[in-house]
């Protein structure tokens, strides 16, 4: 942050987060050698979107998905492609889902020409391997980091920089206070939720609704204070990074809840998976009838998707297959509602459903408890 600050060179500081990028995967080696398989990643990104910049076909995008998702499934080592092999050696597989996302968000947009200028292999590195963001995002589109890449929007000034540090204080706070006191709760009931065979079903359930409840808690104060280090952070370094939660405890419904919680994950899906899904199946569906339930399949899928990115186990096809039935069963209620009660009835109804919705998206978390 202090070499950043330096000097106001636009160069010099792309130079600086280039290096402090290097620096970070760095720090994760033990031999060099554990950086190939990554930077073999990056380079097969970064080809396919200097191609689709001169070949802008369906073809050419559909091919460079189809090589950039293989190469990342067959990296990632998920267990259910066991047959695919995997390599000898060990090498450094975090930050690689993120790196994911950012790579088929600039192929998508080279394509459809939303990103009309040519992409330089160091402005890749800095936006694709973004230190702030390589570990657990927040994801950035990569028109908001060319903004901002190097180039000082907002000059800092004492009031930004006690924002800054405060932020990145209160995250600290709720990651070693908070979640680390959800965390030591939910280790001490856990073994009891195991060896519950022999417990009185409302004791059961009582001990499972508490465990789920604290592994969610858990996850919020643990994430979000992270976020918070990482966005006050990312101030510092001339980075408007994008929110990722917004109270999301207050949600109404299920759906809502995720449009609240990991906020960047949630949109990245909509824009690149659940909007071109639902125009695919309204080709085939053309009925207006149909469009409302054309949604349901697309939110299942979406969700299903984003389950299993969540790990490389079958424990995270569970987990995306409750979500997808959650998010399902939330969207066809949704419409039944509206179709028999009209909106204004719908709307008072939801007003009172935050309480089940914390409950029903803590019993989806459950499913991948360590």
């Amino acid at each position: 942050m202090v070499a950043y600050n330096l000097s106001k060179s636009v160069s010099f500081r792309r130079l600086v987060l280039g290096l402090a990028n290097a620096i970070f995967i760095i720090s994760y080696l033990t031999d060099y050698t554990q950086a190939l398989p990554l930077l073999s990643f990056l380079w097969l990104g970064y080809l396919c979107v200097l191609l689709l910049s001169v070949w802008r076909s369906a073809l050419a995008l559909c091919l460079g998905v189809l090589g950039v998702l293989g190469c990342y499934v067959f990296l990632k080592r998920f267990s259910f492609f066991d047959e695919l092999g995997h390599l000898s050696f060990p090498y450094l597989t975090i930050g690689l889902s993120y790196i994911l996302f950012r790579i088929l968000h600039l192929m998508v947009d080279v394509r459809s020409g939303d990103l009309a200028e040519r992409i330089g292999p160091f402005a890749f590195f800095r936006y694709t391997c973004n230190f702030l963001c390589f570990v657990s995002g927040p994801i950035q589109r990569y028109q908001d980091f060319c903004a901002a890449d190097g180039i000082a929007v907002v000059e800092l000034d004492l009031t930004k920089v006690y924002e800054a540090f405060s932020r990145i204080v209160a995250g600290y706070l709720k990651f070693v206070i908070v979640a680390a006191t959800a965390e030591y709760a939910f280790s001490f009931l856990k073994p009891q939720l195991l060896q519950a065979g022999d417990l009185p079903l409302i004791k059961l359930c009582a001990i499972y609704g508490l465990t789920a409840s604290l592994y969610t808690v858990y996850l919020y104060y643990n994430f979000s204070g992270y976020m918070d280090i990482v966005i006050g952070s990312g101030v510092l370094l001339g980075q408007a990074l994008p929110e990722n939660f917004d109270r999301p405890f207050v949600a109404r419904s299920f759906l809502e809840f995720w449009q609240r919680w990991h906020m960047t994950l949630s949109q990245w899906f909509k824009f690149y998976l659940f909007n071109p899904l639902v125009m695919l199946l309204m080709t085939w569906f053309p009925a207006p009838a149909l469009t409302a339930y054309l949604g349901v399949i697309a939110f299942f899928v979406t969700f299903l998707v984003m389950g299993v990115w969540h790990g490389t186990t079958a424990v995270f096809v569970v987990y995306g297959l409750l979500m997808g039935a959650g998010a399902s069963i939330n969207k066809l209620w949704q419409v039944t509602c509206l179709q028999r009660l009209g909106k204004r009835t719908t709307e008072c109804w939801q007003s009172s459903r935050a309480t089940s919705t914390f409950h029903a998206a803590s019993r989806s978390h459950i499913s991948y408890l360590p």
